[in-house]
């Protein structure tokens, strides 16, 4: 595959939507415009699970969100059923969080690596953070 360049059209509206969203993201609308068509171009066998290259470590999120797959198995194994998950991000549509548990029975390994990472436990005790009984979390006083 080769990394010339080619010319495509796009309504006025859409650039400028894109120049906007480029602006928040510190990209160039082209890259920006690049990374969109490759992630929604890229071939899956879920459809709604992507990989950003540069984003949350390429780790797999939900497509169209910023979610990832780790998150929504976390809530779905500690007995949260898709109602409630779809409750709480309620941009999420259903389909999206039935494929993220289909890409967790085929991926399992990689998925429980991320909620293990994730764990408050373990996040506490890298951050040098501690979280009281009403689950406040307060910063190391450095003197």
């Amino acid at each position: 595959m080769s990394n010339s360049t080619v010319t495509l059209t796009i309504t006025q509206e859409t650039f400028e939507r894109l120049s906007q969203e480029a602006k928040v993201a510190h990209l160039r609308p082209d890259d920006l415009a690049d990374e969109l068509l490759r992630v929604h171009l890229q071939p899956t066998e879920h459809p709604y699970i992507v990989r950003r290259q540069g984003f949350r470590g390429g780790r797999p999120i939900l497509r169209g969100s910023s979610l990832p797959v780790w998150l929504v198995i976390g809530m779905w194994k500690s007995g949260d059923s898709i109602d409630d998950i779809l409750h709480a991000y309620p941009h999420i549509i259903p389909a999206a969080v039935y494929d993220a548990i289909s890409y967790y029975f085929d991926h399992r390994a990689e998925i429980e690596e991320q909620i293990a990472e994730n764990r408050i436990e373990r996040v506490l005790a890298e951050t040098g953070t501690a979280m009281d009984d009403k689950g406040v979390i307060t910063l190391p006083t450095r003197w």
